[in-house]
């Protein structure tokens, strides 16, 4: 992990030739080790959006969406919950990063599958039982906005 985070770092370099060589030092780590990273993909995701605010550069936004797509490969779910953590609505940055999980149209179906799984699943609401003093019974109290980013996701990845 060291060496990773070493290398992301070298993609703010001045010297491009350096820049260019840690993006493909990142996705062959990735590629080869990055089954053993999984609870590090939260973090290395936050690392890859602070990356494309401070670097303005085609060759790395390429490359951050070949890590995402990279990661996603081996960790759809944790990806996918990364992703849909971003303050909506989403910046540049992060529609960069989902962009890359519709690359591929094998991966793009799995990561659908999942947004309409969490769509079906997660409820705009819970029960909650109120206090004695102001009656019996339950109140419904509203969960955050379930829907919003796996809707706004979906217009994103397949717009009409």
């Amino acid at each position: 992990m060291s060496l990773l985070l070493a290398m992301f770092e070298g993609l703010a370099d001045p010297d491009k030739n350096c820049s260019r060589a840690a993006t493909v030092m990142i996705n062959s780590l990735l590629k080869e080790r990055g089954a053993v990273l999984q609870e590090k993909v939260p973090d290395i995701m936050s690392i890859i959006h602070s990356k494309l605010e401070e670097v303005d550069e085609e060759h790395i936004r390429k490359a951050a969406q070949q890590t995402v797509y990279i990661l996603a490969a081996q960790h759809k779910s944790v990806v996918v919950s990364s992703l849909l953590g971003s303050p909506l609505p989403f910046d540049s940055h992060t529609c960069t990063m989902w962009r890359s999980l519709a690359t591929e149209p094998t991966l793009t179906s799995q990561i659908l599958e999942q947004l309409l799984e969490k769509v079906n699943g997660d409820v705009p609401y819970k029960e909650s039982k109120s206090f004695p003093l102001l009656g019996s019974g339950s109140e419904r109290v509203a969960t955050p906005l379930p829907l919003a980013p796996e809707l706004s996701v979906l217009v994103k990845l397949f717009p009409l």
